[in-house]
């Protein structure tokens, strides 16, 4: 229960950062099949007919309510922290992130034995969609309709390893949308905004899942290797130079800065590979 709370924990942070998803965390934590097995047999049917017994039963509660818990927690607990980090630290954070991504991902796929010729299209294909997705800049109109569908598109990137909801909502214009309407739920205004995107992002969820579920049943080596393709891919938007955070996305050696971020990639990257070695031991 404490692993699943902390893996939980772990996609709460992921969630808060607009380019980290907290699929992708799952995904390299090694529960996202069963999280999307879990949120896709949830029965709205027997709590609509107030079987709350069977209700029950289908929220795998010894797995949803600690994971669950974990995001909620880490959401709580590091939203001041990581927006701190992001403020004052930009570059080191964001090149921490793309580390802890990418060197994951890779290790997972070393873990899995899946780093085969054969398997090159199917992480190639996933690299290009998400470095794709990464690039597409749509505006979404601000009225109750698009509300719910940002909702719905939201949730769908959040269970969608390697795109985050978060960052979704930026593409789409909505994110200072929604946190504007947080700042006032006490409003009516705000309150219909936040009611609506909950109810888009409840039935994107629900609904994707489901869809999913399915899919990893006939195809999951499949699928999970697009998805950690799209997990490599969209590893652009966490490369801490470039963008708005640099002017080049080459770091500047003659930058005593940009020298220490990388230095400090570095570093992380050989304590994450020494670390994965040591916990891998028999």
């Amino acid at each position: 229960m404490i692993k699943l709370m902390l893996k939980g924990f772990l996609m709460g942070a992921a969630d808060l950062v607009p380019g980290i998803s907290g699929g992708t965390v799952a995904l390299i934590t090694g529960i996202y099949s069963e999280f999307v097995s879990t949120i896709g047999s949830i029965s709205i049917k027997d709590l609509l007919s107030f079987k709350f017994k069977k209700f029950f039963e289908s929220l795998n509660p010894n797995f949803l309510f600690p994971v669950v818990g974990g995001i909620f927690i880490g959401i709580l607990s590091l939203s001041r922290v990581m927006k701190y980090f992001l403020n004052i630290h930009p570059l080191y954070t964001w090149g921490v992130f793309f580390v802890l991504v990418l060197i994951s991902t890779i290790l997972f796929l070393v873990k899995r034995n899946w780093l085969k010729v054969e398997n090159i299209f199917l992480i190639g294909l996933g690299i290009v969609i998400g470095f794709v997705l990464t690039k597409i800049n749509i505006s979404f109109p601000q009225n109750y309709l698009f509300t719910f569908l940002a909702g719905f598109f939201g949730s769908v990137a959040m269970i969608l390893p390697g795109i985050s909801g978060s960052f979704i909502l930026l593409i789409i214009g909505y994110y200072e949308v929604i946190l504007d309407a947080l700042h006032a739920l006490t409003t009516i205004d705000g309150f219909l905004t936040i009611a609506i995107f909950g109810l888009g992002f409840v039935c994107g969820i629900l609904g994707f899942a489901r869809f999913l579920k399915g899919l990893l049943k006939v195809r999951e080596r499949e699928v999970l290797l697009i998805f950690l393709g799209l997990v490599l891919g969209a590893c652009r938007v966490l490369w801490p130079f470039g963008g708005v955070r640099t002017d080049s996305i080459i770091p500047d050696f003659s930058n005593n800065h940009h020298l220490m971020v990388i230095i400090v990639m570095i570093f992380l990257s050989f304590s994450i590979i020494v670390l994965n070695k040591f916990i891998s031991r028999d």
